[in-house]
């Protein structure tokens, strides 16, 4: 089966790397005082997403669907329930302003050995570029993808391969410094250049 004139991909998720990549961000973000569950999900949608476009695979493969903030892993909350168990991470409420906000805190390492340096190297790109915005800064760009656009009214799934659809972000004079930033990235990395992306090196 083809979209928009791709081949649809058979996407099997890994839950285990999931976790690991939750408990990357999560330490990586701890001095960042605008981090909290919202901005982790975004995170996380965006390395998913670009990896899918950039090298036909994303790094975890896990089932995003489209809500009213934004695109969220659909098992997010299950997930985050069982790292909690294991003793792997905590999550605690503050106040942002005056916005409840829940922080997620990494009580062990994340086994790198999961991911390649390619897929670290595009986390970390992804992580320093949302630093400086707030949770409903990066929700409000994720309503520009167009996957979410599409499924938003039924809560669906949204296809990695609508990460082959146009820009990932709209030009917007919203936030016009975030949108290049995560234009830039995907720039860099060849996220623009389908044929070129094709013959790219696979994560």
């Amino acid at each position: 089966m083809t979209l928009g004139g791709h081949l649809r991909f058979t996407i099997e998720p890994d839950e285990a790397k999931f976790k690991e990549l939750v408990l990357y961000i999560s330490a990586k973000s701890q001095s960042d005082p605008k981090f909290g569950r919202t901005k982790l999900n975004k995170i996380l949608f965006y390395s998913d997403f670009m990896a899918f476009r950039m090298y036909n695979r994303p790094i975890t493969g896990v089932e995003y669907r489209a809500l009213e903030n934004g695109p969220v892993p659909k098992r997010m909350i299950p997930i985050l329930e069982q790292l909690k168990e294991s003793g792997a991470l905590v999550e605690h409420e503050t106040r942002y302003f005056e916005r409840q906000q829940i922080r997620q805190l990494a009580l062990r390492p994340a086994d790198l050995s999961v991911f390649s340096a390619t897929e670290i190297a595009l986390v970390d790109q992804v992580i320093d570029d949302l630093r400086e915005h707030n949770a409903t800064e990066v929700s409000e760009l994720s309503h520009k993808f167009p996957g979410w656009k599409a499924a938003i009214a039924g809560e669906e799934s949204i296809p990695y391969e609508m990460a082959y659809t146009a820009s990932p972000v709209d030009e917007s004079p919203e936030n016009p410094e975030l949108i290049r930033n995560l234009l830039r990235i995907a720039g860099e990395m060849g996220a623009f250049g389908f044929e070129e992306s094709a013959e790219s090196p696979r994560l």
